[in-house]
């Protein structure tokens, strides 16, 4: 089974490699020639920083649901006493 696994992420890896130069090329066309250095530069730069913030927006996330989770547990609790 483990096979399976391996054989089933390659095949993903390959298509998000194939994505991402795709969608590179194609950004590249959207730019008017002039400013299509800067303009993939500050795309490319925009990707890198994207990818470094995911993990952290992941555990923000995580933080921000138990908080939540918190302040519901909380105004139950005041109803409770109030009865």
């Amino acid at each position: 089974m483990t096979w399976l696994l391996v054989t089933l992420n390659m095949i993903g890896k390959m298509f998000n490699a194939a994505a991402y130069a795709a969608i590179y090329m194609f950004a590249a066309e959207l730019f008017p020639t002039v400013i299509r250095n800067g303009g993939m530069g500050v795309s490319s730069v925009m990707a890198r920083v994207g990818g470094i913030l995911s993990d952290y927006v992941i555990l923000l996330v995580r933080i921000l649901l138990f908080a939540s989770f918190e302040k519901f547990q909380s105004i139950t609790q005041s109803f409770n006493r109030n009865k």
